[in-house]
C-alpha cells in the first residue's frame, strides 16, 4: 500500500487512510449516541425490533475511545488483499467484482480481518488498529444526525434512492448483494447503511433498560449471540430502519451478511 497522511476532505469529518483505499468518516465530532431503550430478545433467530425513531426515553451511549467508521462495507478486492481467500465463491454463488461486498463471513472472520489488517507494518507505523464498529457506533454512524426511521426521513418512497433491499433488487436481474458506493451516501457521506448487506458489529445484545445513560456496552458475557445492523438486498423496508437490528450466532455465513470496519485513533 501507498502511504500518504490522513487529511480533512471538503465535506468535512473524513479521514482518508492508506489502509484498504477508503475513506473513514470521524466520530470525534459528538460524545454521544442514542440508542432506544428496550429489552432485545436473546434467544431468537430473527431480529430484535426497536423503535425506528429516537424518542425522548432514548439511552445516550457514551464512548470511551473516538473512533471513525469505514464509509462503505468491506470489498471483495479489500478481503481478499488482507486475508487471501474468497469466501464468497464456496457456497450459493454470489456476485464477484472488486467492488462487490464481502458475504459469507461470520463474527469471528470479521474479527481476524481487521486484527490482520492491525497488525501491518504501515498500520503500526500510522497508528492506526482495527476493529467491528460497537452497534452504539454504528447507529450513530448510521443515523448522521437525524432522529428519523430512515437517515434520509420518514418517507419509505425514497428508500430505493439510498438502498438495496427487497423492493428494488428483483429489477436489476435477480436478489443479490450489489456493488458498493451505488446509492445516495447519509448526510456524513456513509454508503449502504441500510441494506445491501447486513453488517456485523463488535457486541453482544444487551437491554439498556430503564438506564439514561451508559458507557461502551458490550453485552452480556454469558450471551454468545452477536448483533448486525442495516438490513439487506433481501430484506423489507422495515428492516432497515435506523433503529432496527439482527442477532445470530457468531458462526452464522450467508450471502445477506458482510461487515464495515472501524479504526481507533492511537
Amino acid at each position: 500500500m501507498n502511504q500518504q497522511s490522513e487529511s480533512t476532505d471538503s465535506a468535512g469529518g473524513y479521514l482518508l487512510t492508506p489502509a484498504l483505499s477508503s475513506r473513514f468518516v470521524d466520530l470525534a465530532r459528538a460524545n454521544s449516541v442514542c440508542l432506544k431503550t428496550g429489552t432485545p430478545t436473546l434467544n431468537m433467530e430473527a431480529r430484535d425490533v426497536r423503535i425506528a425513531k429516537l424518542t425522548a426515553d432514548a439511552t445516550s451511549v457514551w464512548r470511551a475511545e473516538a473512533a471513525a467508521v469505514q464509509s462503505s462495507e468491506v470489498t471483495q478486492s479489500q478481503w481478499e488483499s488482507v486475508m487471501g481467500t474468497t469466501p464468497w465463491t464456496v457456497q450459493i454463488p454470489a456476485k464477484e467484482g472488486a467492488d462487490y461486498p464481502t458475504t459469507y463471513v461470520h463474527w469471528d472472520d470479521a474479527m481476524e480481518f481487521c486484527r490482520r489488517l492491525s497488525r501491518r507494518p504501515e498500520q503500526k507505523a500510522a497508528g492506526h488498529e482495527y476493529r467491528l464498529p460497537t452497534e452504539a457506533e454504528w447507529e450513530y454512524a448510521c443515523r448522521a444526525g437525524t432522529t428519523t426511521t430512515y437517515h434520509f426521513g420518514d418517507d419509505v418512497s425514497k428508500l430505493g434512492e439510498y438502498a438495496w433491499y427487497r423492493g428494488n433488487s428483483d429489477s436489476v436481474g435477480g436478489r443479490f448483494a450489489h456493488r458498493v458506493r451505488q446509492k445516495k451516501p447519509n448526510p456524513w457521506g456513509l454508503h449502504d447503511m441500510h441494506g445491501n448487506v447486513w453488517e456485523w458489529c463488535q457486541d453482544r445484545p444487551a437491554a439498556y433498560g430503564t438506564q439514561r445513560t451508559i458507557t461502551d456496552p458490550s453485552g452480556p458475557g454469558t450471551v454468545r449471540r452477536r448483533v448486525l445492523r442495516g438490513g439487506s438486498f433481501d430484506s423489507n423496508a422495515s428492516y432497515l430502519s435506523s433503529g432496527d437490528h439482527f442477532t445470530y450466532q457468531p458462526v452464522y455465513r450467508y450471502n445477506i451478511s458482510g461487515f464495515r470496519v472501524a479504526t481507533i485513533h492511537r
